[in-house]
C-alpha cells in the first residue's frame, strides 16, 4: 500500500480528477478549508464527505463532483474508508486498550456533546477502538481508530473516560496547560479508489510542537 505524502502544496495531498485529499489545520473550520483550496485552485465545487471538529487537525476528503460526493459519502457510510485518530490526553484510563460505544446528542445550550438514552430523538450513535501507545508523567498518546465519527463525539468519550484531551477548555482537558491547540488529529486514512481500485493510505503528522514533541510521532504514527 502507498503511502502518499504532499506533493502539490502543504494544505493538499493528492488532487485527483474527482476528488481531493487535503491536511486542514487546527482551530479552522472545514468549511474554511473547503472554500480556500477551492478558490485557491480555481474550482466550481468542491465539498468534504465528512466534518471535523473546528479546533482539531487532520485528512479531510472532498468531492470535487456531485457524482464524486454521491459515491464517497456512500463509502463512508457504509464504513468501508479507515480513520486514525491520536490524542494526547491528561490523566490515565482504566483500560490501556479497549472499545467505546455510545449515543449522543449536541448540547446547543452548552455548547457540548452529552450521553443521551439510545431512543432519544435526533441521538448519534458512534464507536471506536483505542489503544495506549505511550506514556509521559501526566499525559498519554493514545491511538483511536474508526470508521464514523461526528465533531465533538471522540474528545466527550474521552472526557467521559477521566481523560480528556489536552488543551480541550471545554471537556476539562486544560488543567496542565490553557489557551493551547487541542491534541487532536486524524493522522491517517485508507480507501480504495473506485476509479482504479487503488488501496489509498494518506499520513500526516502533527506539528512539532508540545505535548506532541514528548513522544516519537514520526514512529508511532507511521505504524499500522
Amino acid at each position: 500500500m502507498e503511502e502518499i505524502k504532499p506533493k502539490i502544496e502543504p494544505s493538499i495531498l493528492q488532487n485527483e480528477e474527482n476528488f481531493l485529499v487535503g491536511y486542514k489545520m487546527p482551530n479552522t473550520l472545514t468549511s474554511e478549508f473547503v472554500n480556500e483550496v477551492k478558490s485557491k485552485l480555481g474550482l466550481d465545487y468542491l465539498k468534504s464527505i465528512y466534518e471535523l471538529d473546528a479546533l482539531a487537525s487532520g485528512i479531510l476528503i472532498c468531492a470535487k463532483s456531485e457524482g464524486a460526493y454521491k459515491s464517497l459519502t456512500k463509502k463512508y457510510r457504509q464504513r468501508e474508508i479507515e480513520f486514525t485518530f491520536w490524542a494526547v490526553v491528561v490523566g490515565e484510563l482504566k483500560q490501556n486498550r479497549s472499545g467505546y460505544s455510545s449515543f449522543v446528542s449536541f448540547d446547543k445550550k452548552t455548547g457540548k456533546v452529552m450521553r443521551v438514552p439510545q431512543l432519544t430523538a435526533g441521538a448519534i450513535h458512534f464507536d471506536f477502538d483505542y489503544s495506549l501507545a505511550d506514556r509521559v508523567k501526566q499525559i498519554a498518546l493514545i491511538k483511536v481508530r474508526t470508521s464514523q465519527f461526528v465533531p465533538g463525539t471522540i474528545r466527550f468519550a474521552f472526557s467521559e473516560m477521566g481523560a480528556p484531551i489536552f488543551g480541550d477548555s471545554a471537556y476539562g482537558g486544560d488543567t496542565l496547560a490553557q489557551n493551547t491547540y487541542l491534541s487532536l488529529i486524524l493522522s491517517r486514512v485508507r480507501f480504495e479508489n473506485e476509479a482504479n481500485g487503488d488501496k489509498l493510505n494518506y499520513i500526516v503528522l502533527p506539528n512539532k510542537t508540545k505535548p506532541w514533541t514528548y513522544f516519537d510521532c514520526d514512529k508511532l504514527f507511521t505504524q499500522y
